[in-house]
């Protein structure tokens, strides 16, 4: 079990290097490595060692309220959500082929790709 949590466990993180994390898939190394990118993402953690500490007095650790509803592991996922969950299990090439119209340009990671079919049949921002 990680000693690091995410404040919003249910959002996904992008690394310096281009990749996502989440709650999931949050180790101690992950989480350092991460932290080691930038110190002032400590501030997106709720809970993490007593040794590690904000690098600076100016970086703002205040809490911020989770706007996640108690009951969220009651409560169904939204329709985009279940969509990119299913669409995060097949294959990058059949995707490609199930939306043509959707032009990715070269080295678009399968997450963003995921995310701009679900933009295009939402018509969400995110």
């Amino acid at each position: 079990m990680a000693n690091y949590k995410f404040r919003y466990p249910t959002a996904l993180y992008k690394t310096d290097e281009g990749s996502y994390i989440s709650q999931k898939t949050l180790t101690d190394e992950i989480a350092e490595k991460f932290l080691a990118e930038d110190p002032e993402r400590i501030a997106l953690f709720s809970s993490y060692p007593d040794s590690v500490a904000p690098q600076s007095d100016d970086i703002d650790t205040e809490v911020i309220e989770d706007t996640e509803p108690e009951n969220s592991e009651n409560k169904p996922p939204c329709t985009p959500c279940k969509k990119k969950k299913e669409l995060m299990a097949i294959n990058m090439n059949e995707l490609r082929v199930m939306y043509p119209d959707l032009s990715t340009p070269v080295g678009t990671t399968k997450v963003d790709f995921v995310n701009m079919i679900v933009k295009s049949i939402f018509n969400t921002e995110d």
